[in-house]
């Protein structure tokens, strides 16, 4: 194996991660989502956000559920962008995979 191969070899890229947040249905939540990987210099490779009907009350949303997906993230920078994400006004939930 040559020495460019043997490095590539030892330098895995890491794998993407996938941030789902549950949330309240206001456009303002979403954009203070997005501003935290934008403080971080980090374009997530997919964003998705689906609202979620409320049957049970007089308004239309119960909430929205966010997918975003990252690639090449270290763990330090997941859990760091994890707990800033859980202290944003409008978020309810965060889970990470990947």
């Amino acid at each position: 194996m040559s020495p460019d191969r043997a490095d590539a070899a030892q330098v895995e890229p890491a794998a993407p991660t996938r941030f789902s947040l549950t949330t309240d249905a206001e456009c303002s939540t979403l954009a203070r989502i997005v501003e935290v990987f934008a403080m971080r210099s980090v374009l997530p490779a997919r964003l998705e956000s689906l609202l979620a009907p409320d049957d049970h009350s007089a308004t239309p949303w119960a909430g929205a559920n966010v997918d975003i997906q990252v690639n090449g993230l270290g763990p330090g920078d997941v859990d760091a962008i994890a707990r800033r994400l859980s202290r944003v006004i409008g978020v309810r939930s965060v889970q990470t995979s990947g």
